[in-house]
């Protein structure tokens, strides 16, 4: 019997990965894929602020690249 999933995620390459990922097992029936965006990370004034947290962001996003 086949698990009927919906998948509430965002739209970073990894959780693109991650519903790929599910989508591929047999026993799995990926019914919907909703992506929402983050339009605001960068008008976050902890982002604009803070160099530790915009340096992680920013390498967040480089590592994902390289690895997916």
């Amino acid at each position: 019997m086949k698990v009927r999933i919906a998948l509430l995620t965002g739209n970073e390459l990894r959780h693109k990965f991650f519903a790929s990922f599910l989508s591929c097992y047999p026993n799995i029936d990926l019914k919907l894929v909703v992506h929402e965006r983050n339009n605001k990370l960068t008008t976050n004034p902890l982002y604009l602020k803070s160099k530790k947290i915009k340096r992680h962001v920013d390498l967040r996003k480089k590592t994902e690249i390289f690895f997916f």
